[in-house]
């Protein structure tokens, strides 16, 4: 029992920080904190449980990490963004432009794209009727020109 209590707790090594977000059953704020936590079953056994599988999910990452077969998660395409605060994993979706290209972002990421795309569609509709703020005499277009 004096190994349990006299251990220096675990703390995630920076190798493993840009996973952090990816934990299962947990939070990312409280990996180490379910990690360090040695309550025994029949005392808590949910946290027992939780702590368990953190331990199961730290015990993977080394393992693959150890093994070289760990790559380095992409970076979120909003990352320096002003006022983007990056939250999930950072996953691939095809570009909404249809160019083919693959855009990394984390789900926030994903997210605001999908509200801006939303406002963008909202304000020029894919309609033969142009809204009612369109004005052709202001720069000499119409507004469903076939070119």
């Amino acid at each position: 029992m004096d190994e349990i209590i006299n251990r220096q707790p675990w703390t995630m090594p920076g190798w493993m920080e840009p996973y952090r977000a990816g934990f299962v059953g947990v939070r990312p704020e409280d990996v180490e904190e379910y990690y360090n936590d040695d309550s025994p079953a029949h005392i808590n056994a949910a946290r027992a449980i939780i702590g368990a599988q953190v331990k199961a999910q730290v015990g993977l990452l080394t393992s693959l990490w150890e093994a070289g077969l760990l790559t380095k998660p992409r970076q979120c395409l909003d990352r320096s963004t002003e006022g983007h605060t990056c939250q999930g994993l950072v996953t691939g979706q095809p570009s909404r432009a249809g160019t083919g290209a693959t855009i990394y972002r984390c789900q926030a990421g994903h997210d605001a794209s999908e509200a801006h795309a939303r406002k963008v569609r909202e304000r020029y509709p894919d309609t033969d009727v142009p809204p009612g703020w369109f004005d052709p005499a202001v720069a000499g277009e119409r507004w469903n020109d076939d070119y």
